[in-house]
Formats: structure tokens, sequence, C-alpha cells
């Protein structure tokens, strides 16, 4: 991190509005991923190619836009959302995390883009997208709409963690507050994140810390 830094200005310099982007690898290639949005105002999960940390090349492709019942609770007011693609690469897989509905609401969640690890990822018909959410509110544990996510490790490398932003309340537009806990993995090879948690029960501190 020393050194002398210096701001290469806009990467998706043809983009009106673009937010949330990430990169991830896959078959020695490198791809952005953003949430952007068309001239109907519904936020999508776009992708493109790029030749390098700094350039896109291609054409984009539209990855996902809020089209289940989930997605579109407060469609009235605007508020069908699908953004904060992140990527998670395991067991031959690669999962999109996305975010959608709105981030002020209980609506909130996380929804998950999958593809095989060896496909290419801008042929749209090589994902699957989830019918329901993959990490939603939780009455009992008192923790609503989590969602734009981060992953990392524990310090020994053992354990694999969710880093999130939740409400702790129902109350529509109430404040947002980060949390993270710890996360496991179905035997289907998709990741399980359980339940949003660490209010009732104190949660143990990652492995190794």
């Amino acid at each position: 991190m020393e050194g002398e830094w210096k701001d290469e200005g806009r990467i998706l310099k043809n983009e009106a509005w673009a937010i949330d982007a990430s990169i991830f690898k896959q078959n020695d290639k490198m791809y952005m991923i953003w949430s952007g949005i068309p001239k109907d105002g519904m936020q999508r999960i776009y992708i493109q190619e790029m030749s390098s940390p700094l350039t896109v090349t291609g054409k984009k492709l539209e990855l996902s836009k809020p089209d289940l019942d989930w997605e579109y609770k407060y469609k009235n007011e605007n508020f069908t959302t699908n953004e904060g693609p992140i990527a998670l690469q395991r067991n031959g897989k690669t999962f999109i995390l996305y975010s959608g509905n709105s981030c002020i609401s209980e609506a909130y969640a996380l929804g998950m883009l999958t593809i095989d690890d060896k496909a290419n990822p801008m042929i749209k018909e090589n994902w699957t997208k989830s019918k329901e959410p993959v990490f939603k509110s939780s009455k009992e544990n008192k923790m609503w709409g989590p969602g734009h996510n981060g992953f990392t490790v524990s310090p020994d490398g053992t354990e694999d963690w969710i880093v999130y932003h939740t409400l702790l309340t129902s109350s529509f537009g109430a404040k947002r507050y980060l949390c993270m806990q710890k996360f496991t993995w179905n035997a289907d090879g998709t990741p399980n994140f359980g339940e949003p948690q660490g209010r009732v029960e104190v949660l143990k501190k990652p492995s190794g810390e």
C-alpha cells in the first residue's frame, strides 16, 4: 500500500449511472459486474469483460433485473432494485450475490445467480437465478433487511464469513448497521447463509482471532 497513488478516473465511461462495481475472474479472463439503470428506471445487474484492470471491452450483458415477487414488495414506491453484486467462487461454481428491493426496508434481501466456473459468463443462458432470496429478514432474531454484502475468511482461514448491512427495526427508512457472521456450505456445493443473527445470541469471534 506504499508509494504514490493516482486516480485513474471512471472505468465505465459510457454509463450514465453505475454503482457497486466489483470484479471477478473466470476462465483466465476478468469481468466487472455492477448495478445500472436503463430508461425504465429499474436497477439491474450488468457484466462486461475487461481487457485490463482499467478497461472494459465488448458489449455489456444484463444478468438480472427485478422480476421476482420478493424483489417487488415496494414497486409502487419505485424501489424495484437489483444492486450490490459480488462474486463468491467455490465447488466448481461462481455465485453472484446481489441485493433486491429497497435497502431501507425489511424486504431487502440477497438473491443469487449461479454459473459453472468453466462456462462463459457472457452468455445469459449459462446463468441460473434463484427464485427465492438466500438471505433475508429474521423476526425471531430481530434483524431486518440484510443485504449489500461482502465476503472474507477468519484469520486462520478455516471459516467463511459474510459482511452485510441490516436494520434493527422493521420500520421503513430505519438506520442501517454493519454486521458479520460465519456461513457454511450445503451438500450440493451452494452457500448456506442461514439467518441474520447476533442480537439475540452473542456470536463467537472468527477462528484464530
